[in-house]
């Protein structure tokens, strides 16, 4: 049960990102080929680029998380048994959801904060708790999927990447 909920928050987070990455990039291409060719400059590409860069950053930490995507310096424990080593990966992933979790509410309130001082962008007067919703919601899918891989790593389960059966 947890492995599809994680296959299917996987997906539709990479999803999103991927398609935030799709629309920073026309967004940019657009942009540059309107203003070297002397026909239209879009003023609010700044913004749109700060939009779609939080899709793409905390919308992919699941990804990352799942994939290994981190660097992994491996030196203390590269003598150590398999088990020992899910355990102190589990222990380490299990931290990081505490670690994650609580920035996630402090984002979703600091964007509500800012949002009752009126501040939006200057052009297309976003407000700032878009932002932080998005890295909010980022921020709370990714310690979920961290505390369910970091408790399958600490009962001895295999590492639970995207596209494993979670039984290997």
């Amino acid at each position: 049960m947890f492995h599809q909920m994680l296959d299917w928050i996987d997906r539709i987070l990479t999803a999103i990102a991927g398609l935030a990455l799709v629309m920073m990039m026309m967004v940019v291409v657009v942009e540059i080929a309107g203003r070297n060719l002397g026909i239209f400059h879009i003023l609010s590409t700044p913004e749109q680029i700060t939009f779609y860069m939080m899709f793409l950053g905390f919308f992919g930490l699941v990804r990352c998380f799942r994939a290994e995507g981190n660097i992994v310096v491996d030196l203390a424990t590269q003598n150590l048994s398999e088990r020992s080593i899910k355990r102190i990966d589990g222990f380490w992933t299990l931290l990081t959801a505490a670690i994650i979790l609580p920035l996630a509410v402090l984002s979703f309130r600091d964007g509500l904060t800012l949002h009752g001082y009126g501040q939006r962008s200057e052009v297309l007067g976003i407000s700032p708790l878009v932002h932080h919703t998005i890295a909010a919601i980022g921020l709370s899918l990714t310690a979920l999927v961290c505390v369910i891989v970091g408790v399958r790593l600490m009962l001895g389960a295999s590492r639970d990447g995207p596209g494993s059966t979670g039984y290997e």
